[in-house]
């Protein structure tokens, strides 16, 4: 009889079944855990490592979604009623919902990672630069749909919801244009190639090695080892010099003599450097000039250009 005494609107039975289902939920989370790693392990004797990896991805989430699942069986036999019976309801739902999307975020990486194997072994570079733009693009499903289906199971109707949103619909647009430009010039590098990952670049006054091409930006490790994000959008609008595509390296550079040398000497050192030019293995034989430049200040200068 004590124990069906209210305390709060709830019988002290209840209170005490509350407190036991929050350590029965902790207690089954570890005990999963535990199991997954025993699994992990016995797996991890197998051939393939993706099995290892999918285990891994989905241990965390697993074990909070278990955690879940008996404290939405408690709230049933723990008979709660009213404002209690709501807000239980209420919040063991939105704890599953976030459980479920964080473990089909986490299998999204291991997908990312399945995709990004099969890129490395083909000869084309565009899949190794379309995979984390995947990985992007389906992680924001993910929470987006995740999301909405959170919220219809809270019984709230989505597409009066989304309706609604239409109101505002014009004002997103606007807000929005610049995420969609940049998304479109994200496409176009992807897709017309004017540069690659670890190509050198030259865009507008920033020069460096593209490390990665974004939904929104292109970040470039310059040469102080900065990184610069540049807009996708502003990118897909200007010229775009392509270090990376060059099939020789320019050098030019000057020679500098003394003013005593005679022009006898000067002429067999023009030929002398020719003779190197035209016997090197890495020097492009169709077009190199040593000649005779300029009266410097303090030298008589020899242009030495080749590739």
């Amino acid at each position: 009889a004590w124990a069906r005494e209210p305390y709060l609107g709830l019988g002290l039975w209840q209170w005490g079944g509350v407190a036991l289902a929050i350590l029965l939920g902790v207690t089954v989370r570890v005990i999963a855990r535990h199991l997954l790693e025993w699994l992990r392990r016995l797996l991890s004797k197998t051939p393939t490592r993706w099995d290892v990896e999918i285990v891994n991805a989905a241990a965390p989430p697993i074990g909070w979604i278990a955690c879940g699942l008996i404290w939405a069986l408690s709230i049933f036999l723990l008979r709660l009623e009213g404002f209690y019976l709501s807000s239980a309801n209420f919040l063991v739902q939105i704890f599953l919902s976030v459980s479920f999307i964080f473990l089909a975020y986490r299998l999204v990486n291991v997908l990312t990672l399945y995709f990004q194997e099969m890129a490395r072994h083909t000869r084309s570079t565009l899949d190794d630069q379309l995979v984390p733009l995947f990985n992007r693009t389906l992680k924001i499903l993910v929470v987006i749909m995740g999301s909405l289906l959170a919220i219809q199971n809270l019984g709230i109707n989505v597409l009066s919801l989304l309706a609604g949103l239409g109101i505002g619909g014009l004002a997103f647009a606007l807000a929005a244009k610049d995420a969609v430009a940049n998304f479109f010039g994200s496409l176009m590098i992807l897709f017309d190639r004017p540069f690659q990952v670890g190509d050198w670049i030259v865009v507008g006054e920033a020069e460096g090695t593209v490390e990665e091409i974004g939904f929104r930006s292109t970040r470039i490790r310059t040469f102080y080892n900065s990184v610069i994000s540049i807009p996708n959008s502003e990118i897909a609008n200007v010229k775009i010099d392509n270090m990376g595509m060059r099939k020789y390296r320019r050098i030019r550079t000057l020679l500098s003599l003394k003013y005593s040398t005679t022009p006898e000497v000067i002429q067999a050192f023009v030929e002398g450097v020719k003779d190197i030019l035209r016997n090197h293995p890495v020097v492009q034989q169709e077009n190199y000039h040593v000649v005779f430049h300029e009266y410097a200040a303090s030298s008589l200068d020899i242009l030495l250009y080749f590739f």
